[in-house]
């Protein structure tokens, strides 16, 4: 049975979204902020600011199509929450999951920022350093404006190229297993 260990912020949840109303509201900027301005990190100050505040954890909702695509791939194996979150916000997280997926095992919900030390065969996360230093068997990027620059591992947009994407890893796995042989 596969693994899978999926991302919450801005994959299961919008996270950036949330920070850039925040950030508009508090500094008023003009032309306001939208989520192609989060081209890379580096120039995020204001946005990363904003994940102290209270506010961007009660402003996050999962969508229903999130909702499926969680409860669909949890027919195909055992699925992880895997989040990096601040530890004055990990109850408010738990909480958030809980609300979204009343059926979700507690002991499913990772924490941490270390996500590379998280054994599962496939995960799926919007962020590069997740990705590249993942020990997952297949690590997938959901990509967002902030990773586009990122090439060279498998990636995908939304969540039916997901789908799509461990079709055809499930059938590499089987096409590339090798059969036993009877014995000579």
């Amino acid at each position: 049975m596969l693994t899978f260990g999926i991302d919450w912020d801005d994959v299961i949840s919008p996270l950036n979204d949330c920070a850039i109303e925040l950030a508009n509201q508090e500094y008023q900027f003009d032309p306001p902020l939208t989520l192609e301005d989060i081209n890379s990190w580096e120039n995020t100050s204001v946005i990363k600011k904003c994940y102290n505040d209270p506010r961007l954890y009660d402003m996050q909702r999962v969508s229903d199509e999130a909702k499926a695509f969680i409860r669909k791939l949890q027919t195909k194996g055992i699925v992880y929450i895997v989040t990096a979150v601040y530890p004055q916000f990990m109850s408010k997280r738990v909480e958030q999951i809980k609300t979204a997926f009343p059926d979700f095992p507690d002991e499913n919900i990772i924490m941490g920022f270390q996500k590379s030390v998280v054994q599962v065969d496939i995960t799926l996360d919007d962020g590069p350093r997740n990705i590249l230093k993942s020990s997952a068997r297949f690590p997938v990027l959901m990509r967002r404006p902030w990773n586009r620059e990122l090439t060279g591992l498998l990636a995908v947009h939304n969540y039916d190229e997901f789908f799509q994407l461990l079709d055809q890893i499930k059938s590499s796995m089987i096409e590339d297993r090798v059969e036993p042989k009877a014995p000579c």
